[in-house]
Order: structure tokens, then C-alpha cells, then sequence
């Protein structure tokens, strides 16, 4: 298997459809976005690929 071209994805779970995200934090993430799931469950964060996903419960 080949380990070396695999990212790991970081994923949230969230109780609320709305959403932010500034990435891994500190220097190393991004711009804090707002994000809403709309009709899903769940919304990726376009700059880090972070997986929020709506916790059903």
C-alpha cells in the first residue's frame, strides 16, 4: 500500500447545520470561513477539506 500519497482528512461532527472553520489553527490554517450544510448533513471546507458533518442523535 502506498502510505506516501495519502492525505488525512480531518473530520467534525457539528450540532448545528451552520459552521466555521479556520483549519488546523495558527499560522498553518486559513481565513475563518462560515459554511452551511443547506439541505445536507454534512459540508467539506474548501481550503482544508475539513468534513463537518450534522450529528443525528
Amino acid at each position: 500500500m502506498d502510505t506516501f500519497n495519502q492525505i488525512e482528512e480531518e473530520t467534525e461532527l457539528s450540532k448545528s447545520k451552520k459552521v466555521s472553520c479556520s483549519g488546523v489553527g495558527g499560522s498553518l490554517g486559513h481565513p475563518k470561513i462560515y459554511l452551511d450544510m443547506g439541505e445536507k448533513n454534512e459540508i467539506r471546507c474548501p481550503y482544508c477539506s475539513k468534513l463537518f458533518i450534522l450529528e443525528t442523535n
